[in-house]
């Protein structure tokens, strides 16, 4: 398949390589950005035998296992090339390799829809095919995926997803079962680097499909094309009875103005690809259903009009291209139509999820432009002419984006410039300045922060987490009778809310009122027990899709109380659920280890000290104290 690739492109690729590499060779000392770093403490720091448990952890609804795998190949090549110290984890060289990696993956990509659509015309219109394939390469929707290491799963998919459109059609020539086997192969990758992928179960059998019906093939084509679709189908199956086994399970409601949200998603989607001139930077929020209503209409006239040149005239493209751009956003604008508290995204919207429709888009470009080739040179010429302005318009529209990447700080003072305020967009930048203040004692850096913070007291009134962050900031800075004034306010604001429980236990925890400190940590359990979350009133709903996994904390400081009050039985009840909830709280288990020696039971002791000790450096530099002592 590789050699096939290369096979007469060689010179193509090379030009995509050189253009693409001038436009973005800067981003590749970019620093952390968004959840960069999550990623690499949750997932690259775990250990080897709770990997699994950490790629649960951290993607949760989602499943994608090829995505991991591409990050501990990087995670390799990082310590082979840069480090001696493996434990240098906030190093900004360790994202270096990351992001080497999704530039190198948007090419390949751009490599294979080049090579798609050279097959697909039987190697007659390279020039027409680079030009169509540099609007992908170029596209300014890429940047999310380009830019951000922690979207590759977007990147991987399509790759793998193209991977399986080339299988396909080898499969067509030469009727072999062996493609077939690469076909099932290249779509289980693509769907283990995301579910959107799924498209492709539909796409890949409609094009032979209208091909069929333009070159009026004969019944065995037919055969062909239902084992195809049934090998896809049959994969799926496959993928989706062991995605069961590691994913957690949502209940998705439809929101009740699902007409006006579909709409709205249209828009925003439909917006991206054709007039990418807003940076979304991660999610957006549904509004102009008025605009998704006429566009809409407009887009159905011209795919009703494409589906007259299909018929009548043979064009192939423009239709197949419509059915690319429909099929690709048909998940993402489902879920536009979902409750916001009923599934576990930050936002309905995001601009990332347009990056596989790209490619229907190059398809369009690619129809219109082998349109126009068969025009006298003149016309050609002035037709194709605003195709190439647009392109290089495109091109330096993704440069301008990419400055936006350059490091947290940078990516979200941007981001909070946009129409409509987000609570996770200002609180974020908040949160790093005050971690960057504290470490480096800056006080200029710390009234940033500060400035942040207050700005969402008035964008945001009714977010605890806001004020609890703003209330350990002045604590910090020794600020304790401003912090005390503050937290009276929200307390007798929000007095039930489980985070406000939560502060007070932890608070009297270390001032070692250990009775009243379980008092208030039980409560919280309860209220969570009950599912009470979304009955506090006034609570803002990026807070509750925050705090509604801390269970392992409950109960790690119910735990605490209990050992403190020398109820051990008790305390190394609430340990074990701590890090039986969540099987990286090793400091639940090394609790739990003392306890359970207290108690006479050293096979449970040894165990989770030999667990926690394997799980956790930090505690085996301690247990090496104790002995030395």
């Amino acid at each position: 398949m590789i050699k096939n690739i290369l096979k007469n492109n060689k010179s193509f690729y090379i030009f995509f390589f050189i253009t693409f590499l001038a436009f973005t060779f800067h981003t590749f000392t970019y620093g952390f950005i968004y959840d960069d770093r999550y990623l690499i403490s949750t997932f690259l720091e775990a250990p080897w035998h709770l990997k699994v448990k950490a790629m649960i952890e951290y993607a949760n609804f989602h499943f994608y296992p090829v995505y991991f795998i591409s990050h501990l190949i990087d995670n390799f090549l990082t310590l082979k090339i840069f480090f001696t110290d493996i434990n240098v984890y906030l190093d900004e060289r360790r994202i270096i390799i990351p992001r080497i990696t999704n530039a190198a993956l948007h090419l390949i990509n751009a490599c294979l829809l080049f090579k798609l659509l050279d097959r697909l015309s039987n190697h007659k219109e390279k020039i027409i095919t680079s030009i169509a394939v540099l609007f992908f390469l170029f596209h300014p929707i890429v940047s999310q995926p380009l830019f951000n290491v922690t979207s590759r799963n977007e990147l991987l998919y399509l790759l793998f997803g193209l991977l399986t459109f080339h299988h396909a059609l080898t499969f067509s020539q030469n009727h072999s079962w062996k493609n077939i086997i690469w076909v099932c192969g290249s779509f289980f990758l693509a769907l283990c680097s995301k579910l959107l992928s799924i498209f492709f179960i539909v796409l890949i059998p409609v094009y032979f499909l209208l091909d069929h019906y333009l070159n009026k093939k004969d019944k065995a084509n037919i055969q062909n094309i239902i084992i195809l679709f049934c090998s896809l189908i049959f994969t799926f199956i496959i993928f989706y009875t062991l995605r069961s086994f590691f994913t957690n399970s949502y209940h998705l409601k439809m929101d009740p103005n699902i007409i006006s949200n579909f709409f709205s998603s249209f828009y925003f989607y439909s917006k991206s690809l054709f007039f990418p001139y807003d940076h979304i930077y991660l999610v957006a929020d549904l509004q102009y259903p008025e605009l998704g209503f006429v566009l809409f209409i407009g887009l159905v006239l011209l795919f009703l009009f494409f589906i007259y040149l299909f018929v009548k005239k043979g064009k192939i493209y423009f239709l197949f291209s419509f059915l690319w751009l429909g099929a690709s956003l048909a998940f993402p604008i489902y879920f536009g139509l979902l409750d916001a508290d009923s599934f576990p995204l930050v936002s309905e919207l995001a601009e990332r999820y347009t990056y596989g429709a790209v490619p229907g888009l190059s398809f369009l470009i690619f129809g219109t432009l082998q349109l126009i080739s068969k025009h006298h040179f003149k016309q050609k010429y002035l037709v194709t002419f605003p195709f190439i302005f647009i392109l290089i318009g495109y091109a330096f529209l993704l440069y301008d984006r990419s400055k936006v990447y350059k490091d947290d700080i940078t990516f979200f003072y941007q981001a909070s410039y946009q129409s409509k305020p987000h609570l996770y967009y200002n609180i974020v930048p908040s949160v790093i300045l005050m971690k960057q203040a504290s470490l480096n004692q800056d006080k200029t850096k710390n009234q940033q922060a500060l400035f942040y913070f207050y700005q969402n007291l008035n964008l945001f009134p009714n977010s605890v987490r806001n004020y609890l962050l703003l209330t350990q900031n002045l604590q910090e800075w020794g600020h304790h009778d401003k912090a005390m004034n503050l937290f009276k306010l929200y307390k007798k604001k929000f007095s039930n809310h489980p985070m406000i429980l939560m502060k007070e236990g932890v608070d009297l925890l270390n001032e070692k009122k250990y009775q009243l400190a379980l008092q208030k940590l039980i409560k919280v359990e309860d209220i969570k027990k009950k599912n009470l979350w979304k009955d506090v009133p006034q609570i803002h709903k990026y807070d509750y899709k925050m705090y509604q996994y801390m269970d392992d904390d409950v109960f790690f400081n119910i735990g605490v109380c209990y050992a403190n009050l020398n109820l051990k039985p008790k305390a190394l009840e609430y340990f074990k659920k701590a890090y039986t909830y969540n099987d990286l709280h090793t400091t639940a288990k090394y609790n739990a280890a003392i306890i359970a020696k207290e108690l006479g039971d050293k096979a449970l002791a040894e165990k989770l000290l030999f667990e926690a000790v394997s799980d956790n450096p930090k505690f085996k530099a301690l247990m090496d104290q104790k002995l030395k002592n």
